[in-house]
């Protein structure tokens, strides 16, 4: 009954890190997303599988290749992930703050698959950028957070640079606090 199953929430996160939901290397990542892979398609031909929402920054603040292009190297030495689709159907990104952003980052990602050859889907599914000023939930000002008038700019213009890119589908994370 379940068509979409994202594998993993931001596994590009450094364990022991704040915001950290993976401890886990790239190899079992890999494994994970092969074996879900393998799993959801033998009871479901139509399941698709969406490689675990990933940050961006949390590599190229540290120096490194995009966590996908991590798990691509590990999976080109696999002699059955490519004709399995390296076992995934969509990349999806976690964007946040600022609206140029949601052009940038998904043609980073387009460009690490066009390196492999590989044509996939990429969906934002969680996109924002957090109000300072929100009479429900205020917070400090600064940081990478904005007005409510600059958040819905950014809903905005973000939803336009991610259509003009072919991002497939975005939403906004968290749409009410």
């Amino acid at each position: 009954k379940i068509d979409y199953w994202i594998i993993w929430n931001e596994p590009d996160i450094d364990a022991g890190t704040s915001w950290s939901t993976w401890a886990g290397s790239e190899e079992e990542y890999y494994q994970l997303l092969k074996a879900a892979y393998l799993a959801a398609k033998s009871v479901n031909p139509k399941a698709r599988i969406v490689f675990g929402g990933t940050t961006f920054w949390a590599d190229t603040t540290n120096g490194r290749k995009l966590y996908l292009e991590r798990i691509l190297e590990r999976a080109a030495l696999d002699p059955s992930s490519k004709a399995n689709g390296y076992y995934f159907d969509i990349v999806d990104l976690h964007i946040y703050s600022r609206s140029w952003d949601m052009y940038d980052i998904p043609m980073s990602y387009k460009e690490v698959l066009d390196r492999y050859g590989i044509r996939k889907p990429l969906w934002i599914t969680e996109a924002n950028v957090v109000p300072w000023d929100d009479p429900v939930a205020p917070m400090p000002p600064g940081g990478y957070r904005a007005t409510l008038e600059e958040q819905a700019s950014f809903v905005i213009q973000g939803l336009a640079l991610a259509l003009a890119v072919g991002v497939e589908r975005v939403s906004i994370y968290k749409l009410v606090d």
